[in-house]
Formats: structure tokens, sequence, C-alpha cells
């Protein structure tokens, strides 16, 4: 088994792993409840006789291993069910760098645990960069309840880093192709993260939309070109957009912020041959939904 598999397995997110019989050793008792002064001893006594266990709220994250930003509230909920039952909670692979631990797997039960105790201790298992490397990239293609721009992250880290884009693609279990576009949507998020965080449901943004992004500002940029030097006035417009946008305090819609900034309308409409009408219709001993057009023709 290659250690792409080996790490897939071995730290599954939501999940119990058979392999890990260990439970976290959570502080407070399960309902969020503060601890109680004979928890944090305990807590303490534990810290100083396993080394393994450390303060959850000094755990650190990297965006080039773990690429998550935002979360549903129906992740939190499942979270906070996990860690409520300690049995439930596998110990978490981190990398050591100096002095600091930077988390590779399982940050939205790492945040549920803190949140409902401040001083928790949590078990870490610590692994290479390159398992960790290996982890990150297994679960992205597991393609697992997961936020759309993960890949698109990752791939813009590896890029930065100097990897190929053929290698890349074979990290992400993707096609060549989709490459470049990943990089761009993933540019695009970043330059306007703070529109990212106004969104309504950040985390289930995709990356075409931020795509769209990218090749809307492209085109501005070009339009630039043609004016005389050092007058931007088709960019000027979509900062002083972007700038009423972050005023207004959000929370946005993507076809708010998509309308305000003139995001590339067209695209956003989806294709649809003119023969096909209404919806797809399921007939009877087929598997596949047929669309009928004018003349009574089924299209698949």
């Amino acid at each position: 088994m290659d250690i792409e598999n080996q790490a897939a397995l071995a730290f599954e997110e939501n999940c119990t792993n058979e392999n890990f019989q260990e439970a976290v050793d959570v502080s407070s008792p399960a309902g969020g409840a503060q601890a109680s002064p004979d928890n944090s001893a305990i807590s303490s006594e534990i810290g100083r006789s396993d080394p393994s266990y450390v303060l959850a709220k000094d755990i650190q994250l990297d965006p080039n291993l773990h690429e998550r930003r935002a979360f549903s509230e129906d992740d939190l909920a499942f979270a906070n069910a996990v860690v409520s039952q300690s049995h439930l909670v596998v110990p978490f692979p981190v990398v050591r760098r100096g002095n600091g631990l930077f988390l590779v797997d399982g940050y939205v039960h790492l945040r549920a645990i803190v949140e409902s105790d401040h001083d928790a201790l949590v078990k870490v298992i610590e692994v290479s960069e390159k398992d960790a490397l290996a982890i990150r990239f297994a679960d992205t293609r597991k393609g697992r309840n997961r936020e759309p721009m993960v890949s698109s992250r990752q791939a813009l880290a590896r890029h930065r880093s100097g990897v190929s884009q053929e290698a890349i693609a074979k990290e992400l279990g993707v096609s060549a192709g989709n490459v470049s576009q990943m990089i761009s949507a993933a540019e695009a998020e970043e330059e306007l993260c703070g529109v990212a965080d106004l969104l309504v449901d950040q985390s289930k943004v995709s990356r075409g939309w931020w795509f769209d992004v990218h090749t809307t500002r492209e085109r501005l940029k070009k339009a630039d070109g043609a004016e005389p030097e050092g007058s931007t006035p088709n960019m000027d417009r979509f900062r002083r957009a972007i700038e009423k946008l972050l005023e207004s305090g959000g929370p946005l819609s993507t076809e708010q912020v998509r309308e305000a900034l003139n995001i590339n309308v067209k695209r956003a409409e989806p294709k649809r041959r003119n023969r096909m009408l209404g919806k797809p219709e399921k007939r009877r001993g087929l598997k596949v939904r047929l669309n009928v057009d004018q003349s009574g023709r089924a299209e698949r």
C-alpha cells in the first residue's frame, strides 16, 4: 500500500478509525460546559505525564497544508456531536516546525473542542512534511464533503512552491488542463479575500464562480491596455465597486456580488439546446432521464 493510501486510512477526518483506539482526553464534559478546577488539574497532570497531549488552542494552521477556510452550520453541528463523545475523536496529525505544531487534518473537530473547553488537551501524532502532504492530497481525491475551492488552493500553494502543473495534476487526481483554471480561481479568491469573508455559505462557493471573477479582472485589464499610459478607468471602477461591497458589511450572496462587480453575466446562464423543452422526463424501464424536443423525439 502506498503512503497516500496509508495516510488516507490512518487519518480519516469524519469517521472513527479502528487503528486508533486511544481517545482524545477532552477536559470538559459534553455540551460545552465550562471546565471545573478539578478537570483543569487533571489536564495539567496529563500534559506533564504524556508529551503527546497538547493544548488544542496552541495548534496552528498552515494554509499550504490545511486549505479549508469556511464551514457550514451542518459541519460544526456534526463536529460538536462527535467531540461530545470522546471515544469518537482520533488523534490529530500535526507537523512540528521549530517550537510550533501545525495541524494537518481535522480542523472542524479541533475548533469544536476549543469552543467547548478553551483549555482542553488533545492527543496529537507528529508526521513528516511528506506524509502531511500525502494526507491532504489523499483527502482531497476522496471527494468527500469539502469546500469546492480546497483543491484549487492546494494547486496554488504547490504552484508557488515550484511544482510543475503536470505534477500538480497527478497529485490532485485531476486532468492537467484543469490546473491552470484552478490556480487562477484560487488567486482571484485570495485577491478578493475581503469580499469572500462576506459571502453567504462561503464554503459552498464554486471554483467556476471564482474563475469568472478572474476572467472579469483579466478582461478589464486588457481594456485598460488600450487607454493612455497610467490610466486604468476599468480597474478603478472595479476596485470602487469592491470597496462599496466591503462598506456594506454583508452578508452577500454570490448573485449580489456578480451584479455589483459586473462579473461575466453571460457565463452565469447555463447553456441549453433550443430543441430541449421543459424538464427531463423519466421513462419507464430506463435509468436515464430524457429531454423531449418539439417534434416529440427524445434526446438523452
